[in-house]
């Protein structure tokens, strides 16, 4: 006998199947959250990972990382390896300067056939000649150099290993060596052969190079790029001096700006490229005015870090006195995050963009009563448009 089953039975199966299969609940979109780091290295060029993965940046520059815990290690050839945990909450910024280590020396026993070649690390003569060991070097990559009369200079790569003595042993190439020296006004040209950095700079010495004629470029900052082509002897050092053409000089004069202490925030910030007046927290500031000093940008807090140097050792109050900025430097000494209102010198600033300023303080006062209650500055100063050029 087969079993019938009414209608409203079927009806109502089906209705509980589609109720539960429309129970499922859309995946919802993972919120993603990150905050940002600035990282400052002694020295600096220390390649920064997070969590294990290369960001492909290096220090000093700003890390976008994931909310939460964070793993930064810092890597720098000749320096131990330096990890620190950081945790960053959502859209924070934070700074963190390291030291780093140097590392554990290693050393290099080198050899060649046949022996008596001078050793040469990095392009300096040590002075030694093969077989040798040099000891105490940092653990990094060097370029080592077996330098021999009636033989072709024999170059290679040597990766130094803490506490541990590699062996290099080189056969010589016998041959007549063609070599071009080089020299420029001024000096410190990078030189390239073709479009190839030697990584040499002037004055120095191509070695071993092809006899014939050879396209030389020397590049240096604030100057021409100068390109030419030169005929080298088979068997001899061929010389030649060049004498480098300078850019113009891009300067913009800014005159008369008054700042007021960061109490009145909204004109004590200053954007040193366009000589715009803006808040001292704006991510545009470059320096802003605190009562008795102006300072970097980076110093006031809650703000996207903006770094400028000041260099205060002038004793000249003229800003036209045509002298140009010293080299900025990290780790001199001489480079500093603020310049007192009571210095009647000028002072070289640089940016965060890599522009030298020479700025000066011309007058200052406020802060008298309530008709007058920010103290304030006012500058002038005159800015180098283009990058790392130090002329004035």
């Amino acid at each position: 006998m087969k079993t019938r089953f009414p209608l409203y039975t079927i009806m109502t199966l089906c209705l509980i199947f589609i109720v539960s299969c429309s129970d499922e609940k859309p995946t919802e979109p993972i919120d993603q959250s990150y905050g940002y780091i600035y990282i400052v290295t002694q020295p600096d060029s220390s390649e920064i990972f997070v969590n294990d993965i290369s960001t492909l940046q290096y220090s000093p520059d700003t890390i976008k990382v994931s909310v939460g815990n964070n793993r930064i290690l810092l890597k720098k050839n000749g320096y131990r390896d330096t990890t620190i945990s950081v945790t960053v909450v959502k859209d924070e910024y934070l700074f963190r300067t390291i030291q780093l280590l140097p590392g554990v020396s290693g050393n290099i026993y080198l050899n060649s056939n046949p022996q008596g070649a001078k050793i040469f690390i990095d392009g300096i003569n040590t002075n030694k000649i093969t077989p040798e060991q040099i000891l105490g070097l940092l653990p990094k990559s060097y370029e080592i150099t077996l330098s021999k009369a009636g033989y072709y200079d024999t170059t290679f790569t040597a990766n130094i290993i803490s506490g541990e003595t590699i062996v290099r042993s080189v056969n010589l190439k016998p041959g007549a060596v063609s070599n071009l020296y080089l020299t420029s006004s001024p000096e410190g040209a990078q030189i390239f052969l073709g479009t190839t950095n030697s990584g040499k700079v002037t004055p120095d010495t191509l070695k071993n190079i092809t006899a014939g004629s050879v396209s030389i470029t020397l590049k240096l900052n604030a100057y021409k790029d100068t390109t030419f082509t030169v005929t080298v002897e088979s068997g001899n050092t061929t010389s030649k001096a060049v004498v480098l053409t300078p850019t113009p000089v891009l300067i913009e004069t800014f005159n008369d700006i008054k700042l007021y202490e960061k109490a009145s925030s909204n004109l004590a910030g200053l954007d040193l490229s366009t000589g715009t007046r803006v808040s001292a927290t704006s991510p545009q500031a470059d320096i802003f005015y605190d009562v008795t000093e102006i300072k970097s940008q980076h110093l006031r807090p809650g703000t996207i870090p903006r770094y400028t140097d000041f260099y205060n050792n002038v004793t000249s109050t003229n800003i036209e006195d045509g002298l140009d900025a010293p080299p900025y430097s990290s780790i001199s000494g001489e480079w500093t995050y603020v310049k007192p209102n009571s210095q009647t010198t000028y002072s070289f600033l640089y940016t965060n963009d890599l522009n030298y300023v020479k700025l000066k303080i011309t007058a200052t006062g406020g802060g008298t009563g309530p008709s007058d209650p920010y103290k304030w500055i006012i500058v002038s100063y005159k800015y180098n448009k283009t990058t790392r050029d130090r002329r004035f």
